[in-house]
């Protein structure tokens, strides 16, 4: 008897239709898991099934492409090479208390177009405060609220209900339209939990935590959507000499389970009132830097005074961190900064002169 012709796509009537063959054929194979040779022939079933069928020219520029989400404010430099997060795309926003990570996560959940699923872990969504950035962006607030789908899990089982649950499919079965996920924070109501104190249960903790944010990274992918999540933090004790930059310092919550699972790391660092930095410390297509940026009305927004700019990158943090290299015998960064200050057009050379400061070795660092 011939085997039977493998379908695609093309041959269903909606995603959803798509979705069940495809799952049905998986579990298929799982269930000949261990009988040898027939597992082998079940696994050529998968011809035609998500990622098995290769892209040809995949360097060439696509014929159409979705425009990425933008805050529209200096920090779309360092979310992707296209000056914003990528359709598809996972970012995490990590810092210590009033870092800005909610600011920058509700300013995106207004900017964004579709549906978007916002799940509060931390519970600090205010409506107040969401409706007044999206006032400050010129946004109809009637029509963001339509449009945001709002989650508030109250332990992390919750957390994971909510996540392998979302909505899939409209009326027709097809997928729906979804620009945003976000999660505020990923790790919060683990840490949190009684359920996972000690050691012992850390392993069980961190796979359940890779494989949510492995399940909210496919389901973006899915719906062409981008997925932004907030992380909380920890210091390692007495380390402002021995690891002088900001990164040693101050480490997002999860350890390796979550070094390696977003496309883009971003670490925000404070400074003088409601001055930030984004620092990039890791990424898929753009080169590792950081930008300043200032928190207000609107969310997130540029600073506007190019002096001030100039300070927030250049001066000292208060880790001791010299911006040129992070290393606290450094050369004074002033020279560095005026190079890449001038590239970015955040000032003027006479600006960058007027803010060059002489730099003082630290006593007693070895």
């Amino acid at each position: 008897m011939p085997p039977a012709k493998l379908k695609t796509r093309k041959d269903f009537d909606s995603d959803r239709a798509w979705e069940a063959y495809c799952l049905k054929r998986k579990e298929d194979i799982l269930s000949n898991v261990g009988k040898g040779t027939k597992l082998l022939s079940k696994i050529d079933g998968l011809k035609g099934i998500g990622g098995t069928t290769p892209i040809q020219d995949p360097l060439a520029e696509p014929k159409e492409k979705l425009p990425p989400l933008k805050t529209n404010t200096v920090l779309d430099e360092i979310f992707s090479y296209y000056g914003g997060i990528e359709v598809g795309s996972s970012v995490e926003l990590y810092s210590e208390f009033a870092g800005g990570k909610t600011r920058i996560v509700q300013t995106l959940a207004v900017e964004a177009k579709g549906l978007v699923i916002y799940i509060d872990a931390e519970h600090t969504f205010r409506r107040e405060g969401f409706c007044d950035i999206a006032e400050a962006r010129g946004k109809n607030v009637e029509d963001v609220s339509k449009r945001l789908l709002l989650y508030k899990p109250m332990d992390w089982m919750e957390q994971e209900y909510i996540t392998m649950n979302l909505p899939e499919y409209d009326k027709d079965g097809n997928y729906i339209d979804v620009g945003l996920v976000v999660v505020d924070s990923i790790v919060a109501l683990w840490r949190a939990s009684p359920d996972f104190f000690g050691r012992q249960n850390l392993t069980n903790r961190q796979q359940l935590i890779r494989a949510q944010v492995d399940r909210l990274k496919k389901y973006v992918q899915r719906h062409n959507a981008v997925l932004v999540y907030t992380n909380q933090v920890y210091k390692k004790p007495d380390a402002s000499i021995m690891f002088p930059r900001p990164e040693q310092i101050i480490i997002a919550s999860g350890g390796d389970t979550m070094a390696h699972l977003a496309d883009y790391r971003i670490l925000l660092l404070k400074k003088r009132g409601n001055i930030r930095v984004a620092r990039l410390v890791d990424a898929l297509d753009v080169p590792l830097g950081e930008v300043p940026f200032i928190l207000g009305k609107a969310g997130i927004e540029d600073i506007p005074d190019p002096k001030e700019r100039a300070k927030a990158l250049e001066r000292s943090d208060t880790y001791g961190e010299k911006w040129e290299s992070g290393q606290v015998d450094s050369k004074p960064a002033g020279e560095k900064y005026e190079k890449l200050a001038r590239e970015r057009g955040l000032i003027e050379k006479e600006v960058a002169e007027e803010h060059d400061e002489v730099y003082t070795e630290p006593e007693n660092v070895q």
